[in-house]
């Protein structure tokens, strides 16, 4: 028929023949005539409007309406669609052609061009996929993209026996003419082609046996490039953003490879080597963009900061962890720490007097051995190697010859390096303290004192509460009510500043209790730090000998020994050094019946040294109701490799009812500490002093002497009970 044709009425006429398939771009009449015949053309065949007018004298009627290619255009700026293809439908019809299955707006669709071109103007929502549903029988529904997207590509399959490639997927097309496939750049056929479905037949030429063949898939000039394995199937990841020429995506692993000698996601930027890969690649990272190594930590251990450092990473960052000092006579120091198997130009200062290196075998990357003048006091560490400087303020102790212990345990006890092993009576650091034999745990009804008033003396029980859920512990003695916790971790720069700050307080997570011992941990986990905190509190049922960092002591019954374990601690800094602090505070149980007999004024004392004396132990004291609470400190600690070095504990706070101490640990991975608590009741407590009963009158007979004579006079007194 000619183009220029529109509409044409052939109803009620006596035309006989097939009807050729260029009557389908024109709006025909054929109703009425029934001498038609052959094969009916796919644009007709396919709706059963057709079918119903023109009656049963074609060949084709049972014939699936497979023909039917939709395409979608969308003009943005005058919110126009455009719906063009083959056999999409006829517009003279009581059933319309298609419908969305998603409203757009109010509008109709209107057929620019019967069966090939339907426009619809002024849509007012448009969803980034529309589904077209065409009135075919049965009907079918085609999905369309409202967006330019390239092919999205999820599997491939390959039949070896035809050599047939299946994409699954999305954002592919119904028009096989839009679809171009090439494999190793060899063109694959396509076959058929839906929106989420290509199929293409593999050229014979290519090697079934290749691996990682880069395919490209192109739909209407947007192309996506994958590889595939010739020979089976699998996912494809998908590579973002996507690949550029010349680089390519690997399917396997959804990156972008490049040519050797370029990097980048245009693989425009030149590929630079570092020098020897920084020490083997086992220091460091090379920057392959700047050719400049960045140096890091080779055990995993301190991601923080570099263990090495120069532009091959060759270089120690070095720092001490340890320290074995000498006596005040002088002789060979023990440091441990980070050193390297560098070590130019290696000096030790200790306070003003150099540390002496004797030989090369006593340098090894953990441990240095050098020897040092007599001395007194405490001293800052200065260290510089390989032109670089680290300094550890007041590490260094000289030990006295004699360790004594404080006030020489005032006579109530053993003195035994440093520690005052006190006799069954006494207790403090300095043995300064009279205790009741019956205190803590260890509760005699049967046992009574008698004071100055001869009231019954029963002294009460001492009850120790592990609170599970907190982590803190709760030491209970009528109505006084003690309470330990560990607070928090402090990171010190050089200055003495604080950097960071991880509260512990309240959030420990209970792990188990076996016997008389309660597990704690907690995780330091952030972008800079993953460390574990062990936690473990031990309830001493008898007196128990203990031995820590090589110092031997002894807990009484009823007290609690603290073990706390931090592992793998990264600093910010290697010169950087950590706190601990620990809360003790004292408080009343409301529950409890107040014993109102002894002095109820709280005294909170601590025993720290001065500065330049060597303390062994030190212990923070709360006096109240004639009791006393003893928390004592090793001034030691177990650090890296199992190391044992001099630590200081000094007062970080003190309140009325309440006590902070900070533990100072030196620049180390891994620490163990060891402290203790113990409440006894001094040997002056009172239970009960007839405070419920009346104030009393008793006559008291008064000699007055006269010259001569003796007078009897009466007197009446008050003795009131205080």
């Amino acid at each position: 028929l000619n183009s220029n044709i529109k509409n044409l009425d052939l109803s009620s006429n006596s035309l006989t023949g097939p009807i050729d398939y260029s009557w389908c771009y024109i709006d025909v009449n054929f109703f009425g005539n029934t001498l038609l015949n052959g094969a009916l053309p796919t644009c007709m065949n396919c709706y059963p409007d057709f079918k119903t007018k023109l009656g049963t004298s074609f060949s084709n009627l049972n014939d699936k309406c497979t023909s039917i290619i939709p395409n979608l255009r969308v003009d943005t700026a005058s919110k126009k669609l455009s719906l063009f293809g083959r056999d999409i439908g006829f517009s003279g019809f009581s059933t319309k052609p298609f419908s969305t299955t998603v409203s757009i707006g109010s509008a109709s669709w209107v057929a620019d061009v019967t069966n090939e071109l339907f426009t619809y103007t002024g849509y007012s929502t448009l969803p980034g996929l529309l589904y077209f549903t065409f009135s075919t029988n049965p009907t079918q529904t085609f999905t369309l993209s409202t967006t330019l997207t390239p092919p999205v590509i999820n599997s491939f399959s390959i039949t070896p026996a035809s050599y047939n490639l299946q994409l699954l997927g999305s954002y592919y097309s119904y028009n096989t003419s839009l679809v171009l496939i090439t494999i190793d750049e060899k063109v694959c056929p396509v076959s058929s082609s839906v929106f989420d479905q290509i199929n293409c037949i593999i050229p014979s030429s290519l090697n079934i046996e290749k691996t990682n063949v880069i395919t490209r898939v192109c739909v209407n000039s947007l192309c996506t490039q994958i590889t595939i394995n010739l020979k089976g199937s699998g996912t494809i990841k998908a590579c973002s953003p996507l690949c550029t020429s010349p680089q390519y995506c690997l399917s396997t692993t959804g990156a972008c490879v490049c040519p050797d000698g370029y990097q980048g996601a245009g693989c425009d930027i030149p590929f630079k080597s570092c020098l020897n890969d920084c020490n083997g690649g086992l220091k460091g990272v090379c920057n392959n963009v700047t050719g400049v190594c960045t140096c890091s930590d080779p055990f995993n251990i301190s991601p923080d900061y570099n263990l090495y450092i120069g532009k091959n990473c060759d270089i120690a960052n070095h720092y001490i962890s340890s320290v074995e000092p000498t006596t005040q006579l002088g002789g060979i120091v023990t440091l441990g720490g980070w050193f390297g198997s560098i070590n130019q130009n290696i000096t030790i200062m200790i306070g003003s007097n150099q540390c002496m290196i004797l030989s090369e075998k006593d340098i090894s990357p953990t441990e240095i051995k050098c020897s040092i003048p007599p001395g007194t006091g405490k001293h800052s560490i200065n260290m510089t190697q390989n032109n670089l400087a680290w300094v550890g303020n007041n590490l260094y102790t000289y030990l006295p010859i004699v360790v004594k212990c404080p006030n020489d345990c005032n006579g109530n006890g053993e003195c035994i390096d440093g520690i005052c092993f006190c006799n069954n009576e006494y207790i403090g650091t300095s043995c300064d303290i009279k205790i009741n034999n019956n205190s803590n745990n260890n509760n005699n009804n049967n046992n009574t004192n008698n004071n100055n008033n001869n009231n019954s003396n029963e002294i009460p029980k001492t009850n120790n509460n592990v609170n599970t859920s907190t982590g803190s512990i709760e030491i209970n003695n009528e109505q006084d009510q003690y309470t330990v916790e560990i607070i928090s971790i402090i990171e010190l720069d050089i200055a003495g500043t604080n950097v960071r700050e991880y509260p512990l307080d309240k959030k420990w997570l209970f792990s188990n209790k076996t016997n008389s011992i309660y597990q704690f941990t907690q995780y330091l986990k952030d972008q800079n730090i993953n460390c574990i905190i062990s936690y473990q509190i031990e309830e001493v049922l008898s007196n128990k000998n203990f031995s820590f960092a090589g110092i031997n002591f002894m807990v009484p019954m009823g007290g609690l020994k603290l073990s706390l374990s931090i592992k793998n601690y990264s600093f910010l800094s290697s010169l950087n050094t950590l706190q601990v602090l620990i809360s003790s505070s004292i408080g009343e149980n409301e529950n409890v019946g107040k014993n109102k007999c002894n002095n109820q004024t709280t005294v909170i004392e601590s025993d720290q040294n001065k500065e330049e004396e060597f303390q062994t132990m030190a212990s923070i004291t709360i006096f109240k109701n004639e009791k006393v609470l003893i928390g004592r400190f090793i001034n030691r600690a177990i650090v890296d490799n199992e190391k044992t070095t001099l630590i200081s504990t000094s007062l970080k706070e003190k309140t009325n009812n309440s006590i902070i101490v900070s533990i100072n640990l030196p620049h180390s991975r891994n620490y163990l500490l060891d402290p203790d608590f113990s409440l006894l009741v001094k040997s002056n407590f009172i239970q009960t002093c007839n405070e419920n009963k009346k104030n009393w009158l008793v006559p008291v007979a008064v000699v007055l002497p006269t010259i001569g004579a003796a007078t009897i006079g009466l007197g009446a007194f008050f003795l009131v009970k205080k």
